[in-house]
């Protein structure tokens, strides 16, 4: 009998892209709009419902 594979589903969500733009060295100007919450919520309810993911990895820059 060979190793059973996990069936979990797996999905990784990139939340923001801020900065606080402060290095010294940056000239970078924000060039992120932020989901609204009710957004983020029915994106988490299609993953979890409708496609089965049962793992969630968040990831993001500086909270600001």
């Amino acid at each position: 009998m060979g190793k059973e594979q996990s069936k979990d589903i797996s999905a990784q969500w990139y939340l923001n892209d801020k900065c606080n733009l402060r290095c010294p060295f940056c000239y970078a100007e924000p060039k992120y709009k932020e989901l609204e919450f009710s957004d983020k919520k029915k994106i988490l309810e299609i993953l979890i419902e409708n496609l089965g993911v049962s793992i969630i990895d968040f990831f993001g820059k500086e909270i600001i």
